[in-house]
């Protein structure tokens, strides 16, 4: 970089809240981390042991070009999870892409065939037709968290928590996102390396190297490894960097004028809220998920949160029309820090075109006991799931999921990074750093899969809009509301 010197009804509320959904290997030693080259795959253990396996915990044999049936879709502004031929390899994502599979298919002798439609909502409901008429016709699919939940509760999919050779322990496997997603001790759908959109769909917070450097200000990386960045840490960069340029009295987003912070209300209140530790749902003594709100934190969450977006004065946009003039006004070098997505700096022009330098850093925390940093993983990212329906061995599919984890972790997660950071790997080491934590931070939540227009979690940015300066007087509803929403949501995984 450039070195120079709640007080609203309930209600109310629910009414204004619109749908959300918009918007078997072991690691060989030494090699937990994405390299940033080819995978070390095909590497043959040096005798077989009893289980016949491969270091990495793959079975150490073929399938005699086996065919694996696909679902997925190739969306706008989502990377393809599998599929990619050699004429559509032609960035560095979908390149690897195209590598991933190509190397899953020499190490297994396999074949994948895809299916891709044109959306996830296609995918969805093609792939679920299928299944629901008792149709053989796919082995496996990348569909979104939300849709895999519905066509689980349904009972149409596997349980992947103790499925043939998957690790869902190993590194190519997203572990916190996984258990939160985990009813009663089941897993239907399997979050991780397998696909792009792993990371893709995963937020944090970008700050202009540029503007930090002309106000003499020190980059936030210190803080982060220190441990000691916090809401209070940003709120206070909020407040104080906001500057009314070309002096007409206001702070204003379509102007030459400066924020502190920027963010759009839809996203930035679920990053910094679960990055401070926010939580509305826990676990009953089965395993089940039952909404469990700590009033004390969630009070104290919200306060943090209420003075970092609205009374610092930041640019908090909430009209979708302008999402993408609020990105703008970071990339031209009119913002201080902003809220994120990784999908953003893969896949905007506005990103890639950025003269000014940025750096990446995750989520604050709630305060400096907090112990880890927290990701906010989108619920529209894909995920792998297995139907019901499949007549191949669990020997042969297990193979085939755990070998695209495991070889998307060494070739298609160094190609995020790479694209994320506008191949700065020399220039800015300390960016790769913040984003091996923000990848491993990754969490999600069931509420905003199976209560999505009730939950207290999606209500936040409601709140925030409305400026609503305290959330303590709804909370005791939002409980009741949700507890009953969560009950019928839950009402199949019972059955």
């Amino acid at each position: 970089m450039r070195k120079t010197r709640i007080s609203a009804a309930l209600a109310a509320l629910l009414a204004a809240i619109p749908v959300l959904l918009a918007a078997c290997r072991e690691n060989a030693p030494g090699q937990t981390e994405p390299t940033g080259g080819e995978s070390p795959s095909g590497t043959v253990a040096s005798s077989a042991d009893e289980t016949e396996k491969l270091p990495n915990g793959i079975p150490d044999k073929t399938f005699d070009g086996a065919t694996i049936r696909f679902v997925t879709a190739a969306e706008e502004g989502n990377g393809v999870d599998v599929g990619i031929s050699m004429e559509e390899a032609d960035d560095r994502i979908t390149e690897a892409v195209y590598k991933r599979d190509r190397a899953v298919e020499a190490l297994l002798d396999v074949k994948l065939n895809v299916r891709t439609y044109s959306s996830y909502p296609e995918a969805y409901q093609g792939f679920r037709a299928s299944v629901s008429t008792n149709s053989d016709d796919y082995d496996m699919a990348f569909i979104t968290t939300g849709s895999a939940f519905s066509m689980a509760n349904e009972g149409l999919l596997l349980d992947l928590s103790d499925y043939g050779c998957i690790d869902l322990d190993a590194p190519w496997w997203d572990q916190r996102v996984n258990e939160k997603h985990t009813v009663a001790g089941k897993l239907y759908l399997g979050v991780g390396s397998a696909s792009v959109n792993d990371l893709l769909r995963t937020h944090m917070l970008l700050f202009n190297g540029n503007l930090f450097d002309d106000r003499g200000l020190e980059y936030p990386y210190a803080d982060v490894l220190a441990g000691t960045w916090t809401l209070d840490k940003l709120a206070q960069y909020a407040t104080d960097l906001n500057e009314d340029v070309n002096g007409d009295t206001a702070v204003t987003m379509d102007s030459t004028d400066l924020f502190g912070f920027s963010s759009y209300s839809w996203t930035s209140a679920y990053t910094l809220w679960y990055g401070a530790g926010g939580e509305v749902i826990g676990r009953d003594e089965t395993g089940f998920p039952m909404v469990s709100i700590n009033t004390e934190k969630t009070v104290a969450i919200y306060d943090k949160l209420y003075q970092t977006v609205v009374a610092s004065g930041s640019n908090l946009v909430s009209d979708g029309n302008l999402y993408g003039a609020m990105y703008r006004s970071f990339t031209e070098g009119r913002v201080y820090i902003t809220e994120a997505c990784m999908m953003h700096l893969t896949h905007w022009p506005s990103f890639a075109d950025m003269k000014d330098d940025y750096g990446i850093i995750p989520a604050p925390k709630f305060d400096e006991h907090q112990e880890d940093y927290i990701s906010y993983a989108e619920i529209v990212e894909p995920a792998l799931c297995i139907p019901v329906t499949v007549t191949a061995s669990e020997e042969l599919l297990s193979a085939v999921a755990e070998a695209l984890a495991y070889e998307g972790h060494y070739t298609i997660t160094p190609a995020v990074y790479e694209t994320s950071l506008k191949g700065r790997f020399a220039r800015d080491e300390q960016s790769k750093e913040m984003l091996d934590i923000i990848r491993d931070g990754r969490t999600s939540c069931l509420a905003s899969v199976f209560i999505p227009d009730t939950s207290l979690v999606t209500s936040l940015p409601v709140l925030l809009q409305n400026g609503s300066q305290e959330i303590a007087s709804v909370l005791a509803s939002f409980e009741t509301v949700m507890t009953e929403g969560l009950a019928a949501a839950l009402e199949g995984f019972r059955s």
